[in-house]
């Protein structure tokens, strides 16, 4: 089902009034032998899809975001093919083009959320499902409702929303509360950049030590505990193009594209505009096939 989030803030720098845009979504798939197997995928490619997934916020262009969630991805892919094959369209082309395919779709099959900056760079968040498109929201959800639900309990039903940020934290807390078992994988962060001009994947970075450990007064805190012991960080450097996550402890990169492709999935006009993983090594971005086997 997956799950998708997005929502505007206006805010304010000194003198300076500046648009912020957050849209957050998940990377997992359910597979179904029926409809995606080796056959239309591609081993290596479809062993990668069970592993990683595969993203669903995309920067189709420096003031374009979209992103979808549903039961069949490929009516998703429908829209993609549209906009990547039109390469010119406007914004009110875009959503009745999205309309027009949720609408034909069986229910629960697609949603998407649409985010576009006018010339003005304020952004515009339309939300299509539940047969209908909803403009300039300032809060959006499609996928999963578990999640959604969740996700409201961590909000201050005191304060206007307008007061109110949610952050990747809430996100992961409430896919995890949720119990809801097709919505997991990475969560991806898209922003708005005003100084870039563009929708970009946000900068994080991550750090994990399996150990506990025991700090006395005084003493260092150990931030890079060794691969042994499972201790492991990753990077998403900021990026409008491809999401890219380099864990530094293996020279690994995990790269979101849909400019590349393994050879086997090269010619698969099915899933051409998708964002499909490949592994990498971080120093010399040599394609690691031998990790994409089961």
């Amino acid at each position: 089902m997956s799950f998708v989030f997005a929502e505007r803030k206006i805010a304010k720098f000194e003198e300076e009034v500046v648009p912020v845009v957050s849209i957050y979504g998940d990377t997992k798939i359910t597979t179904d032998d029926r409809f995606a197997n080796k056959a239309n995928w591609g081993e290596s490619t479809f062993a990668l899809v069970k592993k990683f997934g595969i993203l669903k916020t995309m920067i189709i262009e420096p003031r374009c975001c979209i992103a979808f969630a549903g039961n069949d991805i490929m009516y998703a892919h429908k829209l993609l093919e549209y906009v990547y094959t039109a390469k010119r369209f406007t914004d009110e082309e875009l959503w009745k083009k999205a309309l027009e395919i949720h609408q034909s779709a069986p229910n629960n099959a697609v949603e998407f959320i649409l985010c576009t900056i006018d010339d003005q760079d304020d952004c515009h968040i339309a939300c299509v499902k539940d047969g209908t498109i909803t403009h300039d929201c300032q809060r959006a959800w499609i996928g999963s409702p578990l999640v959604y639900q969740e996700l409201t309990k961590q909000l201050d039903p005191g304060l206007p929303s307008c007061e109110q940020y949610v952050s990747s934290e809430m996100i992961i807390n409430a896919i995890e509360k949720s119990n809801d078992d097709s919505v997991g994988g990475i969560l991806s962060h898209v922003r708005y950049s005003k100084g870039e001009g563009s929708f970009v994947y946000s900068f994080h970075l991550e750090k994990h030590e399996e150990r506990d450990q025991i700090v006395h007064l005084g003493e260092p805190i150990i931030f890079h505990d060794a691969p042994e012991y499972g201790g492991f960080s990753f990077e998403i450097p900021e990026n409008n193009q491809l999401y890219r996550l380099d864990f530094f402890q293996a020279d690994c990169s995990l790269v979101y594209t849909n400019t590349f492709r393994l050879p086997d999935s090269i010619n698969n006009s099915h899933i051409r505009y998708f964002m499909l993983s490949i592994l990498c090594q971080t120093s010399t971005g040599k394609v690691l096939r031998e990790l994409t086997k089961k």
